[in-house]
């Protein structure tokens, strides 16, 4: 071996010394039992904090995300590495360095496709090595069984053109393109079969994978002539489409997102925008449309009730596509109120509207939404009150809330949780404890209070004292309480506490979780066979 050969050999060796590789496959005391006798888990180790795991439809591959951190490891820098394992084989297959702020990585069954500014990249799953790559391609969605690519052209770094275009997924060959405007961003994309996807951005587009055709119908999702008192910067902000990276020009004039989801109903669609609230086909002819009050409309949400077909309008759009952001940020600082809060009926087949209220005469948001079901009701939240609309009725109750003393309303607390006992070591299921039906609404102030229909205080806690939980199997669950986690029989007794974050996932058949810092991952399926 020459010297060149050599030099080269060792800073190689020096680099991977530096950025770190994960460990192989090992064994490690995962948890504690009640006996003291501790619990045995494979576990793998990251040189980094773990931003992200995903696998391929397989189970058999983990696309693994990291961030370096910095000297304290109180925070997470842009750069990071990603790594491919084979759960099979026990072992890394490749390694690639990544820098978040101008790049991004997802798993396909055809590949990882990797976007690093305005070049992107389809990785062999075994290798890493390129199978083919693009130029000024921004992926958008990613659809392997029909193997196909669609991206928009143009960069993260420059912005993003109305041309959406269609590629080979094997190739790397452009198909066809297209033109579909995003000036409002983009809402909601899903398929309505095996070969048609529909995108809403500006309105609804049907786009068949095979050539790029299909049909448009334009809507109105948001508006220009809002005045924000805060706001992104009029370059936008980078953000996700496919998780997808696209720089939207929003500016501190602009409220996107005055759209309800997609309601599919068959062979039919109901979606509402800022005029009006349509059926539609699925070649998006106008069925039926209802005008929305002028000015009134903003995000909602549509359901479906019998033949009845409800739109409840929040008060509110964002400054920002919500799809980039967490929820919770997305509700502190995107928020924007604009048109009125209302719930409206219809019947689903004509568009006749049966009963319409508006909820404030004032521009109010609603907090939260409850589609109860069992009790035929939707209960909306807002500040400083509670609104139950019964369904199939022409009217609605309104119960109010002392915000003084108990704090302003954020929101009803949907998953389920544990009390602990008091009276022993272990816990209790909430709904065996307390009264039903009953809500969990949250205040600001940092407390849960049980509550009836009619906004009666049944019980008080705060958010310290009740523990979310996750089911396993064998009757087991893991609940996150305080600052422990722990592994409880189906009893709610105390089986061990476990050195893992409550951050559980699925692969396969198997239940992973990481560590409380976020370096290690630890498979829990089966710790106590």
């Amino acid at each position: 071996m020459g010297i060149r050969q050599l030099y080269l050999l060792l800073v190689v060796a020096a680099l991977n010394l530096v950025k770190g590789e994960a460990q192989s496959f090992f064994n490690d005391t995962i948890g504690i039992r009640m006996d003291s006798t501790a619990i045995i888990g494979e576990c793998i180790d990251f040189p980094c904090w773990i931003q992200s795991v995903s696998a391929d439809s397989t189970g058999t591959l983990l696309l693994v995300q990291g961030r370096d951190l910095n000297k304290k490891e109180t925070s997470v820098k842009n750069t990071g590495d990603i790594w491919m394992i084979s759960l099979p084989d026990k072992k890394v297959l490749w390694q690639r360095p990544i820098n978040y702020f101008i790049q991004e990585a997802k798993l396909t069954d055809k590949g990882v496709s990797f976007v690093s500014k305005d070049k992107y990249f389809l990785l062999d799953l075994q290798t890493g090595a390129e199978i083919w790559k693009g130029k000024k391609m921004v992926p958008y969605s990613l659809n392997t069984q029909g193997n196909r690519l669609l991206a928009y052209k143009g960069s993260t770094m420059n912005g993003v053109s109305r041309q959406l275009q269609g590629y080979d997924m094997n190739t790397g060959d452009m198909l066809w393109k297209r033109e579909i405007s995003h000036r409002y961003g983009w809402n909601e994309s899903l398929m309505l079969d095996d070969s048609m996807r529909l995108i809403v951005s500006d309105g609804l587009h049907t786009v068949n994978l095979s050539d790029g055709t299909g049909n448009s119908f334009l809507m109105k999702t948001g508006v220009d002539d809002y005045r924000a008192t805060a706001a992104l910067g009029a370059l936008g902000v980078l953000s996700g489409v496919l998780t997808g990276m696209v720089v939207v020009p929003y500016g501190n004039n602009v409220v996107v997102d005055l759209v309800s989801d997609v309601l599919l109903d068959d062979s039919l669609l109901y979606v509402a925008n800022r005029e009006q609230l349509l059926c539609l086909d699925r070649q998006l002819n106008m069925k039926w449309g209802y005008p929305i009050p002028e000015s009134s409309a903003s995000r909602s949400v549509l359901f479906l009730n019998g033949d009845h077909l409800y739109m409840v309008n929040y008060g509110y759009g964002y400054r920002d596509n919500i799809r980039n952001h967490s929820d919770s940020y997305a509700k502190s600082h995107l928020r924007a109120k604009i048109g009125k809060p209302f719930i409206a009926c219809f019947d689903r087949k004509s568009g006749k509207n049966i009963s319409f209220h508006f909820l404030s005469e004032k521009k109010e948001m609603v907090e939260d939404l409850w589609i109860d079901r069992d009790n035929e009701r939707a209960v909306l939240l807002f500040e400083d009150r509670m609104v139950v609309a019964p369904f199939e009725s022409d009217s609605v109750m309104e119960y109010r809330w002392d915000i003084e003393t108990d704090g302003k309303i954020i929101g009803m607390v949907k998953r389920p949780f544990y009390l602990e006992d008091k009276n022993s070591s272990g816990f209790k299921k909430c709904n065996e404890t307390l009264g039903t039906p009953t809500y969990f609404i949250y205040t600001d102030k940092g407390q849960i209070f049980d509550v009836d229909q009619s906004l009666n205080r049944l019980q008080t806690f705060s958010f310290e004292e009740i523990g979310f939980y996750r089911l396993l199997q064998d009757d087991l669950s893991i609940v996150d309480y305080k600052k422990g986690v722990y592994l409880l029989n189906s009893d709610g007794d105390r089986k061990a506490t476990l050195r893992v974050s409550s951050d559980l996932f699925t692969i396969g058949d198997k239940i992973y979780a990481f560590s409380p810092d976020r370096k290690r991952l630890v498979e829990i399926s089966g710790i106590e066979e």
